[in-house]
């Protein structure tokens, strides 16, 4: 490899350890980002199918879907969980979670303690 090109880090997983449904989506996500610089959001879709693409999970369709669009939502109610791994930018579309987004998260919605 010659010093232009770049080398991207492999993601290593123990598999003696389990890993959760929203630490997936905010990888698959966090990817997206890593992949796609030129884009500030993705869709629901576009989460799913990377979630799926890197085969870490064996839960239903409808687990991580629900999980994109309600459970890791900053801006949502806990349901059941006070994760904060991605921000709705408009209907359907998705990015990273930042902790400037705050100021954006209705106060009933700020989850103190949040994952």
């Amino acid at each position: 490899m010659d010093s232009t090109t770049k080398q991207r880090p492999t993601i290593t997983i123990n598999q003696k350890k389990s890993i959760t449904t929203p630490t997936v989506v905010w990888l698959a996500t966090a990817l997206l980002h890593r992949d796609n610089p030129q884009s500030d959001a993705f869709s629901a879709k576009e989460i799913f199918n990377k979630v799926k693409q890197l085969n870490l999970l064996s839960v239903s369709d409808s687990t991580i879907n629900m999980h994109i669009t309600s459970h890791c939502v900053a801006s949502g109610k806990e349901s059941p969980d006070r994760h904060r791994k991605l921000t709705r930018v408009r209907t359907g579309w998705y990015r990273l979670f930042k902790e400037g987004d705050l100021g954006q998260v209705p106060a009933g919605f700020q989850r103190p303690g949040a994952k």
